[in-house]
């Protein structure tokens, strides 16, 4: 029979005291924290289930948050482009009422000047910003887009100087001399548009900002301008520039041309009237409900991955609760289990470790 010593019982008691502290531990920080498993060791396998579930909620919180901001991009952009109809809407109601024949030229001067003030209000709408970014600028999205500028030409010969009033569209004219009064002088204006036409607005193709807002899922947040107030001829502010001239009595505009063919630039007259400009700002209004309506598509899409993403963020986050999350009335039973039994060890090891003759030595 193997001799049991003092020491021996004494280290084991020791030893069981500490495997019973370190129980009563790791009962204590499952019960505390609500996670069962405090390191890898505990679990590898459900340590690496965990990191998996944890990549794949940051990727979703991600994507909520990209697909929060880009719904808040485009919900500005629809209501610019809503306000943006309105304008345009009033503007047309004017030009039917400035068609009649019985208003005299108080009358017309009074709508011109309201004309007028929506120009000025469909110029600021087009230069809406979000975020401290200019939604309709494309890439360029810390300088406003659209701005009311004039362009002058001297005659080196007469020294006479050629003023237009024009807008510029990213540092190009929407359309250099596309409506023109009729008293400008043809070689005049032929001249400017000639020294100036390096200048002119030139498509340089998409420029689409994006976010992504699911997996391997990219969605364009952002409206262009020109395909909502259009280029070159027929564009919206030409549109209401011709409007201006008819309400100040003429009834025809120059305009500048450049053969496709040849490249050689001319002057040319053309005769209008108040019903005509009702079909130009018709076609203005269409341009602008096309692109809200691909806002629209895209907002549809964007609210449909948020909803898929809420889902998986759901499922996830349930997964990652089921690998690693304590069951608290199991983890409660434990740690009072745990406390008894180390209570218990406590009391026996203090039974056990008696005083030896050592003890009384002096």
């Amino acid at each position: 029979m193997m001799r049991i010593t003092n020491s021996m019982m004494t280290q084991s008691v020791i030893r069981n005291i500490n495997a019973n502290m370190n129980r009563l531990n790791e009962a204590q920080e499952a019960t505390s924290t609500g996670v069962e498993i405090q390191e890898a060791s505990d679990d590898p396998v459900a340590a690496a289930k965990t990191l998996q579930y944890r990549s794949v909620v940051a990727k979703i919180k991600q994507y909520q948050s990209n697909a929060a901001d880009a719904t808040s991009w485009m919900k500005v952009t629809e209501d610019t482009l809503e306000s943006l109809t309105d304008a345009v809407q009033q503007v047309r109601d004017l030009t039917s009422q400035a068609s009649s024949d019985i208003l005299d030229d108080t009358e017309l001067a009074d709508i011109s000047a309201e004309v007028s003030e929506l120009k000025n209000t469909i110029l600021e709408l087009m230069n809406t910003q979000y975020a401290g970014r200019y939604i309709f600028g494309g890439y360029a999205t810390s300088e406003a887009p659209y701005a009311e500028t004039t362009v002058s030409y001297i005659d080196a010969a007469s020294g006479e100087t050629t003023t237009l009033s024009t807008t510029s569209f990213k540092d190009g004219y929407l359309s250099l001399g596309g409506v023109v009064s009729s008293s400008v002088d043809s070689d005049a204006l032929l001249a400017l548009y000639t020294a100036n036409s390096a200048n002119i607005y030139a498509d340089s193709g998409s420029q689409e900002i994006t976010y992504n807002t699911g997996y391997s899922s990219q969605t364009a947040v952002n409206v262009e301008g020109q395909t909502v107030t259009g280029t070159g001829g027929g564009n919206l502010f030409d549109t209401i520039n011709k409007l201006l001239l008819g309400l100040d009595g003429e009834t025809s505009y120059k305009s500048v041309t450049t053969d496709a063919s040849t490249g050689v630039a001319s002057v040319t007259t053309t005769e209008f009237s108040m019903d005509e400009l009702l079909d130009g700002i018709d076609a203005n209004l269409a341009k602008i409900s096309t692109a809200t309506s691909d806002l629209g598509a895209r907002m549809n899409y964007v609210e449909t991955c948020s909803s898929r993403l809420a889902s998986d963020y759901t499922t996830y986050t349930g997964l990652l609760s089921e690998n690693i999350d304590s069951d608290l009335s199991v983890a409660t039973t434990e740690y009072a289990t745990a406390q008894t039994v180390y209570d218990a060890s406590l009391s026996v090891g203090a039974k056990v470790i008696t005083k030896s003759l050592v003890d009384y030595l002096t």
